[in-house]
């Protein structure tokens, strides 16, 4: 996706790492509930579940807290570098107003350096999330393997 972010490349390539993060993702999520299950008994799972949850909710907190700085300290100044020199006092209301933004036509001096803006910033929020996801891929390494035919008994009786 950090290759693909650009207006050089057709929107087909962005939509296709769209989808391979999505099922990255949506897989990742799975599994990590499947080992929290296979690994505690019937009583605790729920808990489990729960703080699994918690500190899943904590890290996307976490995740858009990051974002939002580098959102907010790299889009003001790459608008300031891009814009040509006649609207460079204006950099800061153009980045506080998408109907400003969109008001230039598209292949003017102005919306280019917009573009430019903002697949830089694009770019660098792609190579944080990269770098962020590096440390969830090692702790994959961590988990147990678990047999799941013979990780526990099922629960006999009524189960409510």
């Amino acid at each position: 996706m950090i290759h693909f972010r650009g207006p050089e490349y057709n929107q087909g390539y962005l939509i296709m790492c769209q989808i391979f993060v999505a099922v990255g993702g949506g897989t990742m999520a799975l599994m990590t509930q499947l080992a929290v299950m296979a690994v505690v008994s019937h009583q605790d799972t729920a808990a489990v579940l729960a703080v699994l949850g918690t500190v899943t909710s904590i890290g996307g907190a976490v995740g858009l807290a990051i974002s939002g700085a580098i959102w907010t300290n790299t889009l003001p100044e790459q608008l300031a570098q891009n814009l040509p020199p006649s609207i460079q006092n204006q950099s800061a209301t153009i980045f506080g107003s998408l109907t400003q933004q969109l008001s230039y036509p598209r292949g003017s001096p102005e919306r280019d350096g917009i573009i430019e803006s903002y697949v830089y910033l694009q770019k660098v929020l792609c190579i944080a999330a990269t770098a962020i996801s590096v440390g969830s891929l090692i702790l994959v390494f961590g988990l147990r393997d678990v047999n799941l035919k013979q990780a526990r008994q099922p629960v006999k009786g009524l189960v409510v």
